[in-house]
C-alpha cells in the first residue's frame, strides 16, 4: 500500500462521514493551501471549493474555516501521538484515548 493510500485510509477512519473530495479539501486547506491552490490541485471551481468548505463547517458546527483546520490538525496529531505512544510505552495509549474522547466530546 502506498503512503497516499495509507493517508487516505487514515483520513477516512478519522472522518468517516466525509466524501473523498471533502477529505482532500479539508486536508489541503488545513495544511495551508489557499482557495486558488485548491482549485488548481483539485480541478475544481472556486464555487465548488467554497461549497466544500461550507459543508465542512456545517458538518463540524464551525463558525469559521479556521476551526476546520483545528479539528483536522488535532485529530491527526492525536492519531500520531497514539501510534508513537504504542511504540514508546503501551500504557500511554489509554491515556491518549481518554484525552481524545474528552476533546471530541468538548468540541462537538
Amino acid at each position: 500500500m502506498t503512503q497516499n493510500e495509507n493517508e487516505n485510509n487514515l483520513l477516512k477512519e478519522l472522518f468517516p462521514t466525509l466524501t473523498t473530495r471533502q477529505l482532500e479539501v479539508m486536508k489541503n486547506f488545513s495544511l495551508g493551501m489557499t482557495t486558488a491552490q485548491l482549485q488548481s490541485k483539485g480541478n475544481c471551481s472556486r464555487t465548488a471549493i467554497e461549497k466544500h468548505l461550507a459543508d465542512l463547517r456545517a458538518e463540524f458546527g464551525c463558525a469559521s474555516s479556521n476551526e476546520i483546520r483545528t479539528i483536522f490538525l488535532n485529530n491527526v496529531v492525536i492519531r500520531i501521538l497514539q501510534a508513537t505512544a504504542v511504540l514508546v510505552n503501551p500504557n500511554w495509549t489509554l491515556l491518549l484515548e481518554n484525552s481524545q474522547t474528552l476533546q471530541v466530546t468538548d468540541r462537538y
